[in-house]
């Protein structure tokens, strides 16, 4: 098992994950959801959201959409993400966004433990 902080490498990362089995994002998200809602999305459902669901742009997207293309066969990939109050840059975390961040860190225990 490999932590990596990609920040927004976007297609940078097919180094480090071209040879994974099993892919986890943690991100924030933006799908239209409540702000705080908790949010987990497969490879398939991750290609058909615009820029992966990610509001990290292309980053996302990029690199579910490469994968097929350089690994045989591609990573099962998982995103876990919180959808944010608000894609405006800064450094406060908003109410609902703070107050699931214990569900997403269970989430994310809970879906390392699955084999």
């Amino acid at each position: 098992m490999t932590f990596l902080d990609a920040g927004t490498m976007g297609l940078e990362l097919l180094g480090y994950v071209c040879e994974a089995t099993r892919l986890l994002l943690i991100d924030a998200v933006d799908v239209g959801k409540p702000a705080g809602t908790l949010v987990r999305m497969n490879g398939d459902e991750l290609r058909g959201q615009p820029c992966g669901g990610s509001v990290h742009q292309l980053a996302v997207a990029d690199l579910i959409t490469t994968l097929p293309l350089v690994s045989d066969p591609p990573p099962q990939v998982v995103l876990l993400g919180v959808q944010t109050a608000s894609t405006q840059w800064g450094t406060v975390l908003s109410g609902p966004v703070e107050a699931a961040l214990e569900s997403l860190v269970e989430a994310v225990i809970e879906e390392l433990s699955i084999s």
